[in-house]
């Protein structure tokens, strides 16, 4: 198997907290719209939300040298989850304690029946803890935090910010990121675009760029000329771009799209079903709910279709 190319990363730094990509050597920070999610706030907040605290069924270790044992006694899909690897299993701040499961998935009764069966006692070998541990369901994303978090709630595993880790991956891996000034010339393309064709900042332009061949095409909104609703700049690109191609495939998987305004939610669907890679836009959408900069869902992921895009915003439009 053909081991995937590793491409610079010099150039730019995630700053995941702010939720921005940094440009190093031009001083320039784009938003990043998604993937930004819950998660991203929550792992970087001192105190955390009853509402995204997991509870844990706890027991202290009467017999230390008994506490291997505890480890396997309790069969917990929860805490066996990787995305919970952040949770360390034993407390030593006061007395030895262990989480043994999530306070969903077995009773203190059916506990102490687990713990028997591997010749545990209660009240000899543990002594079962009514109060239940209060763990972030997220993982901390700054040491400071991870620290803190362990103080006021249950020792936790440091193992760096896996959110920019990620993100870092994904902008340069998968989506083979490119450097400030090509976009500042895709930037100028759209601008002499909107001056050559007498449109406003009130007007939709949307660039499509293939990353794989260096080349773009260029496409505006025609909804008062063909009088037909479809034709915004998003989709009279996809249908061109789609209909000119050499096979039947009308996936874009190539393709990074600049476009003016935040895509309404017919656009961002038909851009999701295009695979395209990445998007950019300038203007946030005025409506109540946004399809893809609004605080509770983003239409650049769908997981049916097994695909997400990333959203980036910057204000490039000259006034």
């Amino acid at each position: 198997m053909k081991a995937k190319p590793i491409f610079d990363v010099s150039f730019f730094d995630i700053d995941n907290e702010n939720s921005v990509i940094k440009f190093k050597d031009d001083n320039i920070n784009f938003n990043i719209i998604h993937p930004s999610c819950l998660e991203d706030t929550i792992g970087y907040k001192e105190n955390v939300e009853m509402k995204h605290l997991l509870r844990f069924r706890q027991a202290q270790i009467l017999d230390k040298t008994k506490t291997n044992k505890f480890f396997n006694a309790i069969d917990s899909p929860f805490l066996k989850d990787k995305k919970y690897s952040y949770i360390k299993r034993v407390n030593t701040s006061e007395s030895l304690r262990i989480v043994l499961c999530a306070d969903e998935e077995y009773t203190q009764v059916e506990l102490n029946e687990f713990l028997k069966k591997k010749d545990l006692i209660e009240n000899v070998d543990y002594k079962m803890i009514n109060k239940l541990a209060s763990i972030p369901k997220y993982p901390p994303l700054s040491k400071y935090i991870n620290d803190k978090w362990s103080e006021r709630y249950w020792p936790m595993n440091w193992k760096g910010n896996i959110k920019e880790n990620k993100l870092k991956q994904v902008f340069l891996n998968d989506y083979q990121f490119l450097k400030y000034p090509k976009f500042k010339s895709l930037f100028d393309v759209i601008n002499e675009y909107k001056i050559n064709n007498k449109l406003t900042l009130n007007d939709h332009i949307t660039l499509f760029y293939n990353n794989k061949t260096d080349e773009y095409d260029v496409f505006k909104d025609t909804q008062k000329v063909t009088k037909f609703a479809l034709s915004h700049s998003i989709i009279n690109g996809i249908d061109h771009l789609c209909s000119n191609k050499n096979s039947d495939d009308y996936l874009l998987q190539d393709y990074f799209v600049i476009t003016t305004h935040e895509p309404c939610q017919m656009c961002c669907m038909a851009l999701l079903h295009s695979r395209i890679k990445l998007l950019l836009f300038d203007t946030y959408s005025h409506k109540q709910v946004k399809m893809l900069s609004g605080d509770d869902f983003s239409l650049a992921s769908y997981k049916p279709l097994n695909w997400e895009y990333q959203v980036l915003q910057y204000n490039f439009l000259d006034s």
